[in-house]
C-alpha cells in the first residue's frame, strides 16, 4: 500500500525513505528508552516516570499522526480520485 502513494519513477526512493524514517523513530523511542527512563528515575526518584515517558511518547505520536493524516474537503467541493501511480500535473 505504501508503494502506491509514490509515482513509479520515485517508488523505491519513497518507500526506502519512509522505512528509514520509521527505523529512526524506533531507535529514538525504542533503543534509547532504557537509558532515558533510568536517567529520569535517578533524576526525579519517581518510578512513575516510566508512565510519564510512555504518555509523552504517545502524545508525540498522536500529534505526528494528526499532522500527517491527509484531510478530505467536504461540502460543495468535489474530491477527485487519482489512480495509484498516475502522474499528476499541477498547472
Amino acid at each position: 500500500m505504501l508503494a502506491d502513494i509514490f509515482p513509479t519513477r520515485f517508488r523505491a526512493t519513497g518507500v526506502g525513505f519512509a522505512y528509514t524514517m520509521g527505523i529512526t523513530g524506533i531507535t529514538v523511542f525504542g533503543g534509547l528508552t532504557p537509558l532515558a527512563v533510568t536517567s529520569l528515575i535517578d533524576l526525579t526518584g519517581d518510578k512513575l516516570v516510566i508512565g510519564y515517558y510512555l504518555a509523552a511518547a504517545a502524545v508525540v505520536s498522536s500529534i505526528a499522526v494528526a499532522i500527517t493524516t491527509p484531510k478530505r474537503e467536504t461540502g460543495d467541493e468535489t474530491v477527485e480520485t487519482v489512480e495509484p501511480g498516475a502522474q499528476v500535473v499541477v498547472e
